[in-house]
């Protein structure tokens, strides 16, 4: 049976080094998702991951419970990758990695469509200003309740609606060619 963050992280603060890994294998992939989606680079998602963690184990006694640890860690990672975002800023003219595969059997220039839809909309993600990227990525991409989204910036809620309704607004305008190609031919 799976133990619970609450108690890994009583766990790790008794002197157990081995619930702290375990917390590290459960929440990285979320926070990792989330400084790679903010940096749009492998190697700087990398790196805020493992500032995060080693913040995180020096801060752990200070997380509350508040929020989810989740929630907790994912802040934390947004403080740490500040600086990595800014340098990030600079380099989003470069491609993104590639989207998921098609699935075997898929039609091959509805999977290119696809694909190419896919790219665009991360290119367009990673255009927003980056509080309106923060919101999308933890609302759309990692799919947090506003409430949730807005612990981990440190917002109020209401903020983290306004700030989303501000981002789907500039992804709409970003992405008309593709929404007005997707009606007109897909008839969505």
């Amino acid at each position: 049976m799976e133990r619970a963050d609450t108690e890994l992280v009583s766990a790790y603060l008794a002197g157990d080094t081995g619930a702290f890994e375990e917390l590290y294998r459960r929440h990285a992939p979320a926070v990792w998702r989330f400084a790679w989606g903010m940096t749009g680079s492998e190697e700087a998602a990398s790196e805020i991951v493992q500032d995060a963690f080693v913040r995180a184990a020096l801060a752990l006694g200070g997380w509350r419970g508040d929020s989810s640890l989740r929630t907790w860690l994912i802040s934390v990672a947004r403080s740490a990758g500040a600086e990595a975002w800014r340098r990030s800023r600079r380099q989003r003219e470069e491609p993104l990695e590639d989207a998921d595969p098609p699935a075997p059997g898929a039609d091959p220039a509805e999977a290119a469509s696809s694909l190419e839809l896919a790219e665009t909309v991360r290119r367009a993600v990673a255009c927003l200003p980056d509080n309106e990227r923060a919101a999308v990525i933890l609302c759309e991409f990692q799919e947090l309740a506003a409430r949730e989204a807005a612990e981990a910036m440190g917002w109020t809620e209401g903020r983290m609606k306004m700030t989303l309704f501000r981002a789907r607004r500039r992804l709409r305008n970003m992405l008309a060619r593709y929404v007005g190609e997707a009606v007109e031919g897909g008839g969505r």
